[in-house]
């Protein structure tokens, strides 16, 4: 399944602000999640220091973008998402409103997931798991 890229304009060099909501719909066991994302949001992209493009091929841009958001926007609230972003479906179909704490490590594998769903070589997403690991705290 592939993912539902991201609606962004830039509005900087390096800073992009989604142009649309986006929801990202997942499932854990047997229960959907979704993260919600609302337009106006901003980030970075992927921070990929400009060295690693040529070494790795791994670009700011590209079929990362949805996992850059989410994983950008997990660590602008250190984990802890505004309430109603993260949100499961209960066992009568609603959405339900889901206050939990995602850690740095979970906000990692996210990324990693996104970006082997979206369709980046499993290598490319093991060094951008590995980088975030590395170095993520800095910015978390």
């Amino acid at each position: 399944m592939t993912l539902k890229q991201p609606l962004i304009v830039p509005v900087t060099e390096n800073r992009y602000e989604l142009f649309a909501n986006y929801e990202y719909i997942w499932v854990d066991g047997q229960q959907p999640h979704m993260i919600a994302i609302a337009k106006g949001f901003r980030y970075d992209g992927a921070s990929v220091p400009q060295i690693a493009w040529s070494l790795t091929g791994i670009r700011p841009d590209g079929l990362l973008r949805d996992g850059a958001l989410i994983h950008d926007f997990m660590y602008r609230y250190k984990g802890d998402l505004p309430h109603g972003t993260h949100l499961y479906q209960g066992t009568d179909g609603l959405w339900k409103f889901h206050d939990h704490k995602w850690t740095r490590k979970d906000a990692d594998k996210m990324l990693r997931r996104l970006m082997l769903q979206a369709g980046v070589s499993s290598w490319k997403a093991r060094a951008a798991y590995m980088a975030v690991r590395l170095f993520g705290w800095r910015t978390w």
